[in-house]
């Protein structure tokens, strides 16, 4: 948690592409990629329909934040309006397994559920809706397995990244036996991950450790397990290919099956990130959770996200309506790279608000005359303990925008929409020496409207 500040927005590139399946007349999309945020675009009818928003950056680039903004005195999105953010370096529709979605907990897997769909079965057979699920419907499905002398598993295929932390948590509950396995392993057999496990007793035993780091069995009642094993991809992946296996296991994990349900499976999941968050349920595509942008938009107009920098060129946004939602509309949308301090600002930050607008009182009554602006807020906070990285960064985005250029800077990085704005610097970005070790920043933002 730390200061957010980003200067180029990705969104404005010349080889950007954007695109909408709804805009009212007159309201174009490209108000979004305007500084203006008074200038909007606006769908047609919304309520709880999904209006689809596409962006295709031109080429493969970083992304660190991601904001949306509206006028403050316009119509914003209700409490129950929220968004779903895909990101992906290869597809633009979502489709492919392995999807970059950071935009808060996600999904990576295919059919999460249907394991007789995308999933691979090998010497088993799969058994939907066999018994009540870890979470109350009638959708675990049962994996019994053959008779013969092999490995009985499913497992799905899903791209991975180098140098990256990942999650395979999946819901897991005995049946025939108390024992199972998850396996992991390269297309080209590469890196092998092994994790056997014991249902009964709700415990997980690494085989061959390989890229797993981590385990992690949580007890989530009626006899269900969920088991997460954390894995980090070396950065000389020979094969960004995985499989991921669910699996019987017997003393060995080849051996002669009994023809019965081993073991019932109540939902897989795949996420970039060192803990698995709750369960997202998927079909075709991953998915990602909800941001519900309403409550975060009802403070300042703003919802915004930052977090580990991703390498991506299309975005998708799903944008969600409740029924009192007559139409979406946006000012500015923001998509970059950021810098995120790893100290928070300190003490003696502020927030105001300053008005642009005259006053004159009359030389004789006194009267007071005054033409009101639209009040605009400010916002200071210091940096006192930069890294010497996180200063040269600040120096470069310094000269990118001076004090005319756009930013989205925030005290925190964890609460855009409460402590940050678009804006300008007020004053020129610089980085002070506070010692050998640590470097020193002030932040004095204006708003933009």
């Amino acid at each position: 948690m730390g200061i957010l500040f980003s200067w180029t927005n990705l969104a404005d590139a010349a080889e950007t592409n954007i695109s909408v399946d709804s805009e009212a007349l007159g309201l174009g999309l490209r108000a979004l990629l305007r500084p203006q945020i008074a200038d909007v675009w606006r769908s047609n009818a919304w309520g709880t329909t999904t209006i689809n928003l596409r962006l295709d950056l031109g080429a493969v680039k970083t992304i660190g934040a991601i904001a949306l903004a509206a006028p403050r005195d316009s119509l914003l999105p209700g409490s129950s309006a929220g968004v779903r953010v895909t990101a992906d370096a290869t597809v633009l529709d979502g489709s492919s397994a392995f999807d970059t979605i950071n935009i808060g907990a996600h999904n990576l897997l295919l059919n999460s559920e249907n394991f007789a769909s995308v999933w691979t079965v090998s010497a088993a057979t799969v058994q939907p809706a066999m018994a009540t699920g870890p979470f109350g419907a009638m959708n675990a499905t049962g994996l019994a397995d053959t008779t013969g002398n092999a490995q009985h598993f499913v497992q799905q295929q899903v791209t991975i990244a180098p140098s990256t932390t990942y999650v395979f948590a999946v819901y897991l509950k005995a049946s025939a036996t108390p024992a199972a396995a998850l396996t992991m392993r390269c297309a080209d057999n590469s890196n092998v991950s092994t994790c056997v496990l014991d249902l009964a007793a709700g415990s997980a035993t690494l085989n061959t450790a390989g890229m797993i780091t981590g385990t992690l069995v949580e007890n989530a009642g009626g006899g269900w397990w969920r088991v997460s094993l954390v894995f980090a991809t070396p950065s000389t992946l020979t094969s960004t290919t995985l499989n991921l296996r669910i699996q019987g296991y017997s003393v060995t994990f080849t051996y002669v099956g009994t023809g019965n349900t081993q073991f019932l499976i109540g939902g897989a999941h795949l996420e970039r990130a060192s803990k698995a968050s709750a369960y997202i349920v998927t079909a075709g595509v991953p998915m990602s959770l909800m941001q519900f942008i309403g409550v975060s938009m009802a403070k300042f107009g703003l919802w915004g996200w930052a977090g580990p920098a991703f390498p991506a060129r299309y975005l998708w946004f799903r944008f969600t309506g409740g029924a009192a939602d007559a139409y979406l509309q946006l000012g500015r949308l923001w998509v970059g790279p950021a810098l995120i301090t790893a100290r928070n600002a300190a003490y003696g930050f502020g927030s105001g608000a300053n008005d642009p607008g005259g006053n004159a009182r009359a030389g004789v009554t006194g009267i007071r005359d005054a033409v009101r602006g639209r009040p605009y807020r400010s916002l200071t906070f210091t940096c006192d303990s930069m890294t010497a990285a996180e200063a040269a960064q600040l120096e470069q985005a310094a000269i990118a925008v001076g004090t005319t250029g756009q930013v989205l800077a925030a005290r925190l990085d964890s609460d855009i929409a409460a402590t940050g704005c678009l804006g300008v610097c007020a004053k020129g970005l610089g980085v002070t020496r506070s010692n050998f070790a640590t470097w020193r920043a002030e932040f004095a933002i204006e708003e933009d409207l």
